[in-house]
């Protein structure tokens, strides 16, 4: 064990398989990029494409093209 992953106690530093460290540091990215209507779908990757059709659906059930204040709460919802 190189003396990086020890704590300044000498305890191993918890290790969590689940991801949340990488998701919380590139949702924003993802966020930015699935809003963004200039980037064309098929410069995204999988997981950004459907979250994009899903942001349109949901767009959808809220009629269509947004007022300001339905888009902002869209916003709210899929902001980290």
């Amino acid at each position: 064990m190189t003396a990086s992953k020890r704590q300044r106690n000498g305890a191993q530093r918890p290790y969590h398989r689940h991801g949340e460290g990488i998701v919380a540091k590139t949702l924003p990215d993802l966020l930015e990029r699935v809003a963004d209507d200039k980037r064309p779908d098929e410069a995204l990757t999988p997981l950004k494409a459907a979250a994009r059709m899903w942001r349109k659906g949901a767009e959808q059930d809220l009629g269509g093209e947004l007022a300001a204040t339905k888009r902002a709460l869209l916003d709210a919802a899929t902001a980290p």
